[in-house]
């Protein structure tokens, strides 16, 4: 598994033992999915049946004036992962968002609806699922949003520690 030190990652090295998986996880600064020697190597190493790919550009708001990172890491990397997964012959498990859609559809999204991302870290999150799609035909992508854990970052976390150190917090452009 990619991303093994972050949010997801730690989540699913722990889960996986528990359901009787055995999962080797690799981060960076040791390794780095964009990295194709990195990438073969470890593949060659380990011979896995799936590599889940966990590893991504998360900061959304920052990715707009740091594009290149944004693009490396969620396009590049899936690129790259992609290419060494269809020559190894192991199924590729790619996490990506629901920011691939613009959210302004009335009816819940489908697999197969287009991608219409409206920043950055949405339009490379796109760019790193067409990579995959590309490929190789053996892969699965994911979609999700609102990761919650006991580390990292995240929504629910910002909100306590906002509400702790002032006495109103307002949220704005949640429609619930």
């Amino acid at each position: 598994m990619t991303g093994a030190h972050g949010q997801l990652g730690c989540e699913l090295m722990v889960q996986g033992p528990e359901n009787g998986w055995q999962v080797v996880g690799v981060d960076l600064p040791q390794f780095d999915i964009c990295n194709p020697e990195q990438v073969r190597g470890l593949l060659r190493d380990v011979k896995p049946d799936a590599l889940i790919n966990a590893a991504a550009y998360t900061a959304v708001d920052r990715a707009e004036t740091e594009f290149a990172a944004a693009d490396r890491v969620n396009r590049q990397g899936p690129e790259v992962l992609s290419a060494a997964c269809a020559q190894a012959g192991a199924v590729l498990v790619h996490l990506s968002t629901d920011f691939v859609f613009d959210g302004r559809s009335q009816v819940p999204y489908r697999e197969t609806d287009p991608p219409a991302p409206l920043n950055v870290y949405g339009r490379t999150k796109a760019a790193g699922e067409a990579a995959v799609r590309a490929a190789m035909a053996r892969h699965l992508i994911v979609r999700t949003a609102w990761l919650y854990a006991a580390r990292g970052n995240n929504f629910v976390r910002t909100i306590l520690t906002l509400a702790r150190r002032q006495p109103h917090v307002q949220i704005t452009g949640i429609d619930a």
